[in-house]
């Protein structure tokens, strides 16, 4: 899990750099696509989603350099993860950083 903490700080820089990157390509692109006017406009009123979109592809690229890969959760560990109480979600995290799944955390 320490190792899970680490990877994750040492890319949390790299994913805002990714994001702002990729708010700026937007930027350029808009400008070329829809003029001085118009594609700053377009650009700026998704801004939120656009640098969202590239600081969670910068973390997925960081993260699978020191070994981690994203994968979605199913439904039922998504309401699982709803209905716990703090501590209980915090536990059912850590077991699925580590590689566990809702069936290994209720069995174990």
């Amino acid at each position: 899990m320490d190792l899970a903490q680490a990877a994750y700080d040492a890319c949390t820089a790299p994913a805002q750099k990714a994001g702002q990157s990729n708010l700026t390509g937007h930027y350029v692109g808009g400008v070329l696509v829809g003029g001085l006017i118009v594609g700053p406009i377009v650009v700026a009123s998704n801004a939120p989603t656009l640098r969202y979109n590239g600081e969670l592809n910068g973390m997925d690229r960081c993260l699978q350099k020191h070994g981690f890969v994203r994968r979605d959760l199913t439904p039922e560990e998504m309401r699982a993860l709803e209905r716990a109480d703090r501590s209980t979600r915090q536990m059912w995290l850590d077991h699925l950083v580590g590689g566990g799944t809702l069936n290994t955390f209720y069995g174990a």
